[in-house]
């Protein structure tokens, strides 16, 4: 399974490297300036084509219908387009952090910015969340829950006397095979 998703994801990105350099080669040769803007919107169209043409022929690969190719086009494309999207919003805020300290070092003065203070509460929440036991958090309905020690006990106990009936019954059962064999044995011998 992971080498199937590599390949995909190889299939992809190989897609996506030669659809972003075949846009940049074409704007270099009509001389166009290179723009931050027009960069991610050829990442997103790149993206974009390149998970559709992935998840058709995944669809295609997977359920064999041609019905299937356009459902795995759209969801991929979707998946890829949202992918993009969340990659560039997380770019632009790293480059905008960044000429934010680097001016504030060139003026000498410490920036505080609001995204130190997000950061510090998305820490702290993390770090509680890591310290509550997460089955507890489950909800009541949910199949899975954390059994105290004495539970535990009583199941395994439980479990115990059933191998120890189970085994019982065989013994009784082995045993009346015995006698049934022995039965037989001397019926056979009696005829001889």
């Amino acid at each position: 399974m992971a080498t199937n998703w590599s390949l995909y994801g190889l299939f992809f990105l190989t897609n996506r490297e030669a659809l972003l350099h075949e846009r940049l080669t074409k704007k270099e040769s009509l001389h166009l300036r290179p723009l931050l803007s027009a960069r991610e919107t050829d990442e997103m169209f790149s993206s974009v084509v390149a998970g559709g043409i992935t998840g058709g022929i995944l669809s295609f690969i997977t359920f064999g219908r041609r019905a299937a190719i356009f459902s795995g086009i759209g969801f991929f494309a979707l998946v890829s387009a949202a992918g993009q999207y969340s990659f560039t919003v997380w770019n632009r805020w790293r480059r905008e952090r960044i000429l934010r300290d680097m001016a504030g070092k060139q003026h000498g003065a410490v920036i505080e910015s609001d995204t130190s203070g997000l950061f510090a509460k998305m820490g702290a929440k993390l770090r509680q969340s890591l310290l509550v036991d997460p089955i507890s958090r489950l909800p009541d309905w949910f199949p899975l829950r954390r059994l105290s020690s004495t539970e535990y006990r009583g199941i395994l106990e439980l479990r115990r006397e059933e191998v120890r009936a189970e085994l019982s019954s065989l013994r009784a059962a082995i045993s009346a095979m015995d006698s049934r064999e022995q039965a037989l044995l001397n019926k056979l011998a009696s005829y001889h």
